[in-house]
């Protein structure tokens, strides 16, 4: 998957899980296109060269979405009551 590719993602509302793992095109420049995919849950992303500062930044553009990386899982944060 291309960078590019990434933007033509958008085009798909309901998805929900999407595995990009060993893409190591994939690189911080990714965050931006898959920020905008906000029905995704479950993102797979390991042996991609996203950073540690990458994904955090995802992790916050995309709340309920737990992502699978090489250094484990960041989860969603829960709801406060």
């Amino acid at each position: 998957m291309t960078h590019e590719g990434l933007a033509q993602l958008s085009s798909l509302p309901w998805l929900w899980t999407l595995d990009l793992h060993a893409n190591p095109q994939l690189d911080d420049r990714a965050v931006e296109p898959l920020s905008r995919l906000q029905t995704l849950r479950v993102l797979f992303l390991a042996g991609t060269n996203l950073t540690p500062a990458g994904l955090t930044r995802l992790s916050q553009a995309l709340p309920k979405c737990a992502i699978f990386h090489d250094g484990g899982v960041l989860l969603p944060k829960p709801k406060s009551p």
